[in-house]
């Protein structure tokens, strides 16, 4: 079952960051958020963070979420059975 994954968004920091730590022993993970690099500092605290996935991408970009994803999942030839909901306010962009 390890192609079964759980999304969690707002992964970059805060509670984000603490449920994926918490579930990294346990589940393979998706980690998504804005910031690339602050994602693979989550990715390296998590237990075997070779088996979790960093997907970075602002939800705020409606137009992009489908495609990002489907290719995504795709690339890695997983799909999601588990979602954490943990991303904060989205910033405007100009």
């Amino acid at each position: 079952m390890d192609d079964h994954c759980t999304l969690i968004t707002g992964a970059s920091s805060g509670i984000g960051r603490e449920i994926a730590k918490g579930l990294s022993g346990n589940r393979r993970l998706i980690l998504n958020g804005r910031d690339e690099q602050r994602l693979e500092e989550t990715r390296t605290a998590c237990s075997s963070p070779e088996r979790h996935l960093v997907w970075p991408q602002a939800l705020d970009r409606v137009a992009d979420l489908q495609r990002s994803f489907t290719e995504l999942l795709a690339r890695h030839q997983v799909c999601v059975d588990g979602f954490v909901h943990c991303a904060g306010r989205s910033e405007e962009h100009t």
